[in-house]
């Protein structure tokens, strides 16, 4: 079962459940534009798209662990991304996924996310006015079924608070019980001669040396095989080195030399 995990770049709430600005009635959250992403909470199917606003509906594919101990479907709703050209009715979103940015698409005075969370699954039409809302233009719309959201999502312990607003639950992990019958193993191809491994999970962007925790030569080895302790999404996987322990490293099959397997193609690596 998956955790429920909030993971952005930087986490300020510009305006809190039951905001007075636009807020009132709602148990929703504005995150600030240098949040720079969202990434799934969890592995889920996309419900709905409101163009207008560009709103998504992520509806998780099973049961997650919320952070008050509750084992539920759950729904998130996001609003404000600029484009949403990418996403479709029926699309799955893997868990730590990124999927949606910032924006101001919709009724918005600056760049953010609206975001909302739903116990349950996605039902109706996936909101409807609150009951304590004026009939005003620019008041948002709950999302059906709405939960507090500090009860629902986990925060990572990666995520960088800026003036928290709430105590959130935090979380250093995704799955709260991993399955040991899906072991899957990364196997890097030997006609590459170095391979970056990274010290966090933001990896897939680095910006200076210092992020990196080694560089791995599956050439030398005549090919490298690591077992996957954690599937990040998007390609993104948690490995553990001979050497240095555990660390990040991309490895998508359609872009890179290397391949995913239900067991190791090469003797070398860790497994």
């Amino acid at each position: 079962m998956e955790k429920a995990v909030l993971n952005v770049k930087k986490l300020k709430v510009t305006q809190g459940m039951n905001g007075s600005y636009s807020h009132n009635g709602e148990l929703a959250i504005d995150i600030g534009y240098d949040c720079e992403y969202f990434k799934a909470p969890f592995t889920g199917v996309i419900k709905r798209i409101y163009t207008k606003t560009n709103t998504v509906w992520l509806e998780s594919l099973d049961k997650v662990k919320y952070a008050d101990g509750t084992e539920d479907y759950m729904t998130v709703m996001t609003t404000h991304d600029n484009s949403v050209t990418s996403l479709y009715v029926g699309k799955v979103i893997k868990q730590g996924e990124i999927y949606y940015q910032p924006g101001v698409k919709g009724e918005a005075t600056g760049s953010h996310i609206h975001l909302g969370v739903g116990k349950g699954k996605f039902t109706g039409n996936g909101w409807s006015r609150g009951k304590y809302q004026p009939k005003i233009k620019g008041y948002a719309y709950p999302i059906n079924n709405q939960y507090d959201i500090t009860k629902a999502l986990f925060v990572h312990t990666d995520v960088k608070q800026t003036n928290p607003m709430y105590d959130w639950k935090e979380t250093s992990d995704y799955i709260y019980n991993k399955p040991v019958s899906n072991t899957k193993y990364l196997n890097l191809k030997p006609e590459v001669s170095s391979w970056k491994v990274y010290k966090t999970n933001k990896y897939y962007n680095p910006k200076k040396d210092s992020d990196i925790l080694m560089k791995v030569n599956p050439k030398k080895f005549n090919g490298l095989s690591y077992k996957i302790y954690e599937d990040m999404g998007n390609y993104h996987f948690k490995i553990k080195t001979v050497n240095n322990g555990y660390g990040y490293i991309a490895g998508n099959p359609n872009k890179y030399s290397c391949t995913i397997t239900d067991k190791p193609t090469y003797k070398n690596g860790n497994y």
